[in-house]
């Protein structure tokens, strides 16, 4: 009697529910069909149920929820196997991008019936997509040695979830490796399907922000803001000053997504924040754009670091629910668990992470696994971080998302600590470095404002957590040696402090080395111990992008050195070299190259010729070239150009009284203060690498100390503050290493400095407060980029360069207005007589007979432009000397150079200033030395982390100069006779460093004008000056009779 009751219910249920589904009132439907599948598992009615379960498949599918389509389908045909289930379960998959198993459904609907001409079409259909995305991942895929296979994913996923979850029966997820079409793959799930909702295919926006998004996934920020301004001629993102007029919400929030991504945070927010009120006007009409517009909000205060209440977003979004994608809906709850990291409350996020009900597909949610690596690591410990981390892997590896590809790396730097395992983690820091040189650095310039900022965010923190690790002794032993070290107690330590040297080096030389024009230094240096004929040229060809693939650049290695000529195609590296193979040529390590095939003969080759040859024509008809060797990027490099430069970096270091002191600290603490020591490392000759770790009480005191001395005003009565100052920094980072110094006869050291520090005055820091003994007294002091660098750039031994111009350059007249918007009058309200340091400087070459350029007393930014111009044209080796007014924090936008500093120049407005950005585009290497007798010359107005001072200095440096003489501070009337003195060393045929310090002892012991002894005693003086660069050269002025 029961069950007839049970039968008559689910009868009368059913004609209701059908009623429903007929009307297309499908969630009324889907709430009577869950009462009739109870009822028929009751009953074992399989029958009925199966029927049930193939109509709430249908009505699922109907309201675009295609996930649980799919789930009721299975449902049916594990009962039995009904067709039209099969078909809509492939076209579910087909929805949501899922080509693959929808292969496989309609393959099995074919067997059964041929002719079902939708079945054919629709297989069709999904077999092009998987072939097509298969390739883009193919394409897109970095080279590892070990690359995780997919197979080994989707085991690696049940794992990861029991370990994690325990029950994994209520997660809903799925594992592809086929990249959805459309969708903006680098991103996690949830947040690219929410921008391919606001900006799909028939979008204006779709292809500029899918290519900028893309270029900018990789590091290639220039790239992508050349390519935004060709879209949008009206709006520069260079120029961070100007203004952007938009009338449509869909435009706004185009602008905010790129300029958060450019970093240009404060911008975006309040380009979101003015138009509020048009986003919550269209909220009904735009759910995805309103949903992705609050998303935007919070990404930029919380990049901005400033506290936003997250659940205010999650309550936003939560009535919005049923328009959104469940993946996006995921993606907004872990923003909840990255509010609680930042927050560091760890254990809440750990709380909440396992809270979520885990939706989408594992292999595109590396945001998550990143974060779930991460709070597992810091709750945990390493197992469950370690699952993470490697389902995470498999996705940015895939794609490049460079900024993943840190994080990623950083999470295994701790990792591999906490197991102290050493090799391994020497083994990851490796790709990372071949990733970052393959990628980031390989795509844009170093002193391009995003790259610094990643430098400042991400990279630094990287370097220096390798870093450490190598340094903390090993938990198990205590550093005395065990079996986790693999080595005894000296060797292996030795090998870790070179390991952890390294990494400080690889921050630092990164920071410079790949800036354009300092890494053709490099290549002049060792292609001028290349045998190359006269009239022949070796060449070579290197896609500069994403992947690999974009505009070609011709590497050009003649008998005069390397040049560069950027061919106006772009392409994929493999195909490249495909067209090239009939012409490329081998090479043999160590051999002189051999030339036979001639210009002529490429001729015949039309194809080849016209696209790769004939943009070099003009550079080969200068040179009168008649024969060419072609061949590949890596024997270009790694048989040509690398030995020599390894060869040219083995000859030079055999300087025994030479060493280097480089500091690193570590700048990733939100809280300054919690940095609590600084490492400094001592290279010597021939010796390992001394390593001493300094203790800082208060690093924000530490920070205050160096900027007394460096930028305090000077005034008699804070002598005695000054004093002291001056020898606790001595204290603290050069007498734990002295007793190293004097041990080896160590008589001139070149300092690799890491922030702050690079405006530190080493010379002025005071070893004997008694006798007033500073450490310009006992050694030669100079600044280099970086160990590798200088070793790269500097001579074998000393090297003489005859000197053909000496130019001198100064003004006598500043528009008034320039004058008093950069107060540049003296206290009398006059202007500096700044030509007066000239008179001196031609006074003595004149009775020296040394000869000079006519000197330019009244310099315009036009003199200077021509004067810039003409010296790569002249090719003549030169010194150049300023001493005219300068402005270290003025900085112009609309360049890819994060510099700042100008010289004022005489000119009348708007804008008679020549600025360190336009500076840096010249080429300069014919200037071997540049004298910035002004203020404040090596200083710039911001300092980012391991990346070197911004200022002039810099921007002479990067446009190939050598040496450059600069201040860090106001000069006085006074430094015009330091000036003189270094000249009178210098001519004697002392290095430029040897008579940089002999000017500083010298000015020290000077009377003044009055008689008075050692009136110049005082740092105030002699302190601001810095050397920069390779200090090892001696130089030979021309004499007036020649």
């Amino acid at each position: 009697m029961e069950n007839d009751n049970q039968e008559q219910n689910i009868t009368r249920l059913k004609i209701r529910a059908d009623n429903f589904y007929m009307k297309r009132l499908y969630e009324e439907a889907v709430k009577l069909y869950v009462q009739i599948a109870e009822l028929c598992d009751k009953n074992d009615n399989q029958q009925i149920l199966c029927v049930v379960y193939a109509n709430m498949a249908h009505c699922y599918f109907n309201v675009k929820d295609y996930k649980k389509s799919i789930e009721y389908c299975n449902k049916v045909l594990r009962i039995r196997y009904i067709k039209t289930c099969l078909y809509l379960r492939a076209t579910s998959f087909m929805e949501v991008y899922h080509y693959d198993r929808a292969i496989k459904d309609f393959k099995n609907i074919l067997q059964e019936d041929t002719n079902d001409n939708d079945a054919q079409t629709k297989l069709k259909i999904c077999q092009d997509y998987t072939a097509k995305n298969k390739k883009i991942i193919q394409d897109s895929r970095i080279q590892l040695s070990q690359q995780s296979k997919f197979e080994d994913v989707i085991a690696l996923t049940n794992d990861t979830f029991t370990l994690i979850y325990g029950d994994i029966s209520n997660i809903d997820y799925m594992v592809s490796d086929v990249k959805p079409e459309g969708r903006f793959y680098f991103f996690d799930e949830g947040l690219s399907i929410l921008i391919d909702q606001v900006y799909p295919k028939d979008n204006k926006f779709h292809d500029i922000i899918y290519n900028s998004l893309e270029l900018m996934n990789s590091g290639a920020y220039s790239e992508a803001k050349r390519s935004l301004i060709e879209f949008n001629k009206t709006y520069d993102y260079n120029n961070d000053t100007q203004t952007i007029n938009c009338t449509t919400t869909n435009e706004i929030l185009f602008h905010a997504i790129i300029l958060e991504r450019l970093f240009l945070t404060g911008k975006a927010q309040k380009l979101l924040n003015e138009a509020k009120e048009l986003f919550a006007e269209e909220i009904y009409d735009n759910v995805p754009q309103y949903v992705l517009y609050l998303i935007q909000k919070y990404s930029c205060t919380q990049l901005m670091k400033k506290e936003e209440d997250i659940m205010s977003l999650k309550e936003e979004t939560n009535s919005f629910q049923n328009n959104l994608h469940k993946e996006t809906i995921f993606f907004i709850d872990v923003l909840t668990v990255l509010h609680y990291m930042l927050a560091d409350k760890w254990n809440e996020a750990h709380k909440y992470l396992l809270s979520l009900r885990y939706f989408g597909n594992t292999v595109y949610k590396p945001f998550f696994w990143l974060i779930f690596a991460k709070v597992n690591f810091f709750t945990y410990g390493v197992t469950e971080s370690n699952h993470c981390l490697s389902l995470a892997s498999y996705f940015i590896h895939e794609t490049g998302n460079i900024m993943q590809i840190c994080i990623y790396y950083e999470l295994l730097c701790y990792k591999f600590g906490a197991m102290s395992s050493y090799i391994l983690l020497y083994e990851e820091g490796e790709k990372i470095k071949q990733i970052l040189c393959n990628t980031l650095f390989k795509n844009d310039n170093s002193t391009c404002t995003e790259l610094l900022k990643i430098y400042d965010k991400i990279i630094s923190p990287i370097c220096h957590g390798f870093e450490s690790t190598f340094i903390i002794p090993c938990p198990q032993c205590g550093g005395k040696g065990c079996i986790l070290c693999y080595h005894n107690n000296s060797t292996f330590n030795e090998t870790k402090i070179s390991y952890a040297f390294n990494w400080a080096e690889f921050s630092k030389t990164h920071s410079w080395i790949h800036e354009p024009k300092i890494l053709n230094k490099i290549f002049q240096s060792a292609s001028q111990t290349i045998k190359i004929p006269a009239n022949c040229v070796c060449i070579t060809y290197i896609p500069y992008g994403l992947h690999d693939y974009g505009p070609i650049l011709c590497v050009i290695l003649s008998s005069t050195g390397v040049s560069n000529i950027q061919l106006d195609y772009k392409m994929n590296k493999s195909i490249l070299w495909d067209e090239l193979q009939s012409v490329v040529e081998n090479v043999k390590l160590n051999e002189d190259l051999t030339f036979t095939r001639t210009l002529d003969q490429m001729k015949q080759l039309i194809d080849i010729y016209e696209v790769y040859i004939q943009p070099a024509e003009p550079f080969l008809s200068k040179m009168h070239i008649n024969k060419i060797k072609i061949v590949t990027e890596s024997d270009f490099y790694c048989k040509i150009i690398g030995p020599k430069i390894q060869q040219h970096q083995n000859q030079y270091y055999k300087k025994q009284n030479y060493c280097y002191i480089e500091y690193s600290i570590d700048h990733s603490h939100h809280n300054q203060n919690s940095i609590k020591e600084i490492y400094c490392y001592v290279v010597l000759y021939n010796k390992p690498i001394h390593f001493e770790s300094i203790k800082i009480d208060s690093y924000e005191q530490f920070e205050k100390d160096i900027k007394l001395i460096n930028w305090t005003s000077f005034d008699p009565s804070n002598e005695e503050d000054l004093t002291e100052k001056r020898y606790q920094l001595y204290q603290t980072l050069i007498e734990p290493i002295l007793s190293i110094l004097y041990e080896n006869h160590i008589e001139c050291i070149k300092f690799v400095t890491d922030g702050l520090l690079t405006y530190l005055p080493f010379s002025n820091l005071l070893i004997d407060k008694k006798e007033k003994i500073y450490l310009v007294d006992k050694f030669e002091i100079s600044y280099v980029a970086s160990v590798s660098y200088d070793q790269y750039m500097s001579p074998p031994e000393k090297s003489d360069t005859q000197i053909q111009q000496l130019s001198l350059f100064s003004t006598t007249v500043i528009h008034p207005d320039v004058e008093k918007k950069y107060d540049l009058l003296d206290e009398n309200a006059e202007s500096f007589p700044l030509t007066k340091e000239l008179d001196a400087l031609i006074e003595f070459f004149n009775t020296n007979s040394i000869h000079y350029e006519k000197p330019n007393k009244t310099t315009t930014k036009d003199d200077l432009t021509d004067y810039f111009n003409n010296l790569k044209k002249n090719n003549l080796p030169t010194v150049f000397h300023y001493c005219g007014h300068t402005e270290f924090r003025e900085q112009k936008t609309e360049t890819k150079y994060a510099l700042s500093g100008a010289m004022i120049l005489q000119g009348d407005l708007p804008d008679p200033l020549l600025y360190s950005t336009e500076i840096a585009q010249y080429d300069l290497s014919n200037i071997k030395l540049a004298f910035l007798n002004s203020c404040s010359t090596y200083r710039g107005q911001a300092l980012v982390t391991s990346s070197g001072h911004l200022g002039l200095a810099r921007a002479f440096y990067v446009a190939g100069t050598q040496c450059v003489i600069a201040t860090l501070t106001t000069t006085f009337d006074e430094q015009m006779k330091f000036a003189k003195i270094f000249y009178e060393h210098l001519k004697e045929g002392e290095t430029i460093s040897s008579a940089f310090t002999a000017s500083i002892r010298k000015f020290k012991r000077m009377k003044h004008d009055d008689g008075l002894i050692n009136e110049y005693e005082s740092p105030e003086y002699w302190g601001p000056f810095v050397l920069f660069g390779n200090g090892d050269m001696t130089i030979s002025f021309n004499r007036l009779e020649n």
